[in-house]
C-alpha cells in the first residue's frame, strides 16, 4: 500500500515537472518572437528614415517655378 502511494505521488510530480518544462519552453519561444519583434521594428524604423532623407534630398533638387 505504502509503495502504491509512492509510485503515485511519484508519478504527479514527474507529470508537473514535464508541465514546468513546457511551459518554460513556451516563455522561452515568447521572449525569442519579443526579441525578434523589436529587431523587426528597429530595422523598418531605420529604412523609413533613410527613405524619407532620400525623399528630401531628392525634393531639393527639383527646383519648381511659380506660373505668374
Amino acid at each position: 500500500m505504502r509503495q502504491m502511494f509512492k509510485q503515485f505521488f511519484s508519478g504527479i510530480t514527474a507529470f508537473f515537472s514535464a508541465f514546468e518544462r513546457g511551459a518554460n519552453t513556451l516563455d522561452n519561444y515568447a521572449k525569442w518572437a519579443e526579441s525578434e519583434s523589436a529587431a523587426f521594428e528597429e530595422e523598418a524604423s531605420v529604412e523609413r528614415t533613410a527613405r524619407m532623407n532620400q525623399l528630401r534630398e531628392n525634393l531639393q533638387l527639383v527646383h519648381i517655378t511659380k506660373a505668374a
